[in-house]
């Protein structure tokens, strides 16, 4: 019997060890150098991503601000390219500034390119990355869609600005983690797949950024519209992005 019982404890565990994972790395930047380029909410959205995240893993990263140089976040991101498995996920999330071709940590850039290249040493099955800066679509142009397991969900066009909505998260931020909680899932059965969560970010934030205004230096009002886009595979459009009570 204590064989047994010895047995069962020893498939147990080996069934633990190779649960998947997920791991999350969170990236947000408030403070740039320079107060005129500091976008306030931003940190504030990337913890609210890793704090949607931890519902699901304890593989969760999170760099703000002045903890958000290039070198941590490639340190950071290479880190879990090394631990995750094939049968793991990769979730990258930034909320700060961006550029046509790239991101911004707080001391300098990461190449969209250099992302996508860094993901696809993993033997992850799925990679997903969202990023809430200007320009962000521009990413659609790196062969994203080549790599078969890459999922981006990006907060603008190429040539379209981001927006900071006021006292809340950054637009994108706070419509992805309100989708990831359970407003994408629109058929109500606990599970959120990568289309229903676009979708849902999609409409909230074109029905935002088509009601705001803002104003030039000299005062005058002007729009900014913001059309998120989705660069994935087919194949991936129905995979599951998270479960939730």
């Amino acid at each position: 019997m204590k064989l047994k019982v010895l047995s069962l404890l020893a498939l147990l565990l080996t069934c633990f060890t190779l649960q998947a994972r997920v791991y999350v790395l969170s990236v947000g930047v408030s403070n740039y150098y320079g107060k005129e380029n500091n976008l306030p909410q931003a940190s504030r959205a990337a913890k609210e991503f890793a704090e949607t995240m931890k519902l699901q893993t304890q593989d969760v990263t999170l760099l703000t601000s002045k903890y958000a140089t290039v070198a941590n976040i490639r340190e950071k991101l290479n880190a879990i390219v090394s631990k995750a498995a094939k049968d793991d996920r990769i979730v990258f999330f930034h909320e700060g500034h961006g550029y046509d071709g790239g991101f911004c940590g707080v001391d300098g850039t990461i190449s969209y390119k250099e992302l996508a290249q860094t993901l696809a040493k993993s033997p992850a099955n799925l990679k997903l990355v969202f990023l809430g800066g200007c320009h962000s679509g521009s990413a659609k142009n790196e062969g994203i869609l080549n790599y078969g397991d890459q999922a981006w969900i990006t907060a603008t066009r190429a040539d379209e600005l981001g927006a900071e909505a006021g006292g809340s998260p950054y637009y994108f931020g706070g419509s992805v983690v309100k989708g990831l909680r359970g407003k994408a899932d629109f058929n109500a059965d606990k599970d959120v797949t990568l289309t229903e969560l676009f979708k849902y970010v999609y409409n909230d934030i074109t029905n935002k950024s088509s009601k705001a205004v803002y104003y030039d230096a000299k005062g005058n009002p002007e729009k900014h519209y913001q059309h998120p886009t989705l660069i994935a595979p087919k194949a991936l459009h129905d995979r599951v992005i998270i479960r939730h009570k």
